[in-house]
């Protein structure tokens, strides 16, 4: 159990690099299981952590020793889905909402399914918890995911003023889906097949290089006398969060992807085509294109190039008992073999 207030340690484990710098960076963002302690729920804990992407940190161990650093969200998705816009609140969950923010939705509206940033329904049907959140509860949830966001965006930049402009940098987004979401449409409508990875790089879809957040609207954050933090994000530090200051917060409007994807289509292909060399049936930006992260972090402009990785679950886990198989091992290998050869085509 974590104790509130939580530190920046306490949000994400940050995994740095055991060799030579590369410009990879990998996240994991919805691996954590850590309960803060204010999150109180009346379904069952199993049905908590069956949102968890389980082991996908673990399966991109790795990264280190390659070279990458890999960040790994502690806290549970179900607690803060950092994948969806800070602002897709759900009027069904959270209690005072500002009409700002409730007239002008994010282009990824998913509260209204219950999948917001703070989640109201582990799945159809399923509610996390009876009655509304009030709103300091939420509110500092969405402190911390301001502090995750930051964290996130600190360590891009310093690998993108690392490396010469030339060099891309490659973030990879880690995220499992289970079998049965694990089916690509072939393209014609009719049939459709089962997938062991999906890559998504938004998918083409345009956003013109703007946001899909009115670039005016705030959901006031405190004053940064109220928010203690070290500069360099290497170190766990406390976040100070004085509660009287009401409202709270909103990330800063999300750097779009230019010319609608969130990496080039060469590097996606790259990568792409080695999944498929290991017999991996791969399917690109089907089922899942990406989301939130990806529109935040991926500018092909400024060579950032953010891929978002989706493993099918069934590869590696039961999927009945949550356990690890005797694949996972197999797994792991072959994706430390992939990106292994992918970054040598940056170094």
């Amino acid at each position: 159990m974590l104790q509130s207030p939580l530190t920046i340690s306490d949000l994400i484990k940050i995994y740095e690099p055991t060799a030579p710098a590369r410009p990879f960076i990998f996240d994991s963002p919805h691996s954590g299981v850590l309960m803060p302690d204010d999150f109180t729920f009346d379904c069952s804990l199993p049905d908590i952590l069956s949102t968890a992407d389980h082991y996908v940190d673990e399966l991109f161990s790795f990264a280190p020793a390659m070279g990458a650093t890999l960040m790994a969200v502690q806290i549970p998705r179900a607690y803060l889905d950092i994948n969806r816009a800070v602002d897709d609140l759900d009027p069904l969950l959270l209690d005072g909402i500002p009409d700002e923010v409730l007239n002008n939705p994010p282009a990824d509206y998913r509260s209204p399914y219950g999948y917001g940033v703070i989640r109201r329904l582990i799945q159809k049907g399923k509610p996390i918890q009876k009655g509304k959140i009030p709103l300091p509860n939420w509110q500092i949830r969405t402190f911390y995911y301001r502090k995750i966001f930051e964290t996130y965006q600190n360590r891009i930049e310093i690998l993108r003023q690392t490396f010469p402009i030339t060099t891309p940098v490659i973030h990879i987004d880690c995220h499992s889906m289970p079998a049965r979401a694990a089916v690509a449409n072939t393209g014609n409508g009719l049939w459709a097949k089962s997938v062991d990875i999906c890559l998504g790089n938004l998918g083409g879809v345009s956003t013109s290089g703007t946001s899909s957040h009115p670039q005016n609207l705030h959901i006031q954050t405190p004053n940064s006398d109220h928010i203690s933090t070290t500069a360099s994000p290497r170190h766990s530090h406390n976040l100070h969060y004085d509660n009287s200051k009401s409202p709270i917060l909103s990330a800063a409007p999300p750097t779009y992807s230019s010319g609608g994807v969130s990496a080039a289509p060469d590097i996606t292909h790259q990568l792409f085509a080695l999944c498929k060399s290991k017999g991996y049936r791969v399917s690109l930006n089907d089922p899942y294109k990406g989301a939130e992260i990806l529109r935040r972090f991926g500018n092909p402009t400024a060579g950032i190039h953010s891929i978002q990785i989706e493993i099918n679950k069934s590869l590696y886990t039961n999927e009945k008992t949550g356990e690890k198989t005797n694949n996972f091992n197999v797994l792991r290998r072959d994706l430390e073999s992939i990106f292994e050869q992918f970054s040598q085509k940056f170094v």
